[in-house]
């Protein structure tokens, strides 16, 4: 099973805003798609569609995640124990962190603020 974008037909009709990933995000993108590309070959790409999945939804419907502070939101990344911290702004949707759900929690609260 790959995670799979959807979106709304009228969804075409609309601008979309780009998504950003802030540097500080991407060691931890780079290191889970390594470690799942080494458990077994195409399971790292697996990984990267459903991010990708999540990144999308998160830019296409932001009001729909929880806060996890302040002006931060996270969504789930479907099939794999990862969520991504994101904010969402008139301009763009920017990625500041995705974590492993097991993560210290007080090591996500600090990138979310």
């Amino acid at each position: 099973m790959v995670c799979r974008e959807t979106t709304h037909p009228q969804a075409a009709a609309r601008p979309v805003k780009p998504i950003i990933i802030e540097p500080e995000a991407e060691p931890g993108i780079s290191e889970a798609f390594n470690w799942y590309e080494d458990q077994r070959e195409g399971l790292g790409k697996d990984f990267m569609l459903c991010l990708e999945a999540a990144f999308t939804a998160a830019r296409d419907r932001p009001a729909s995640f929880p806060y996890a502070h302040s002006m931060t939101r996270r969504v789930i990344v479907r099939r794999f124990p990862y969520i991504v911290l994101f904010r969402d702004t008139p301009d763009a949707t920017l990625i500041i962190g995705v974590f492993h759900s097991s993560r210290d929690p007080s090591r996500i609260r600090k990138r979310s603020r």
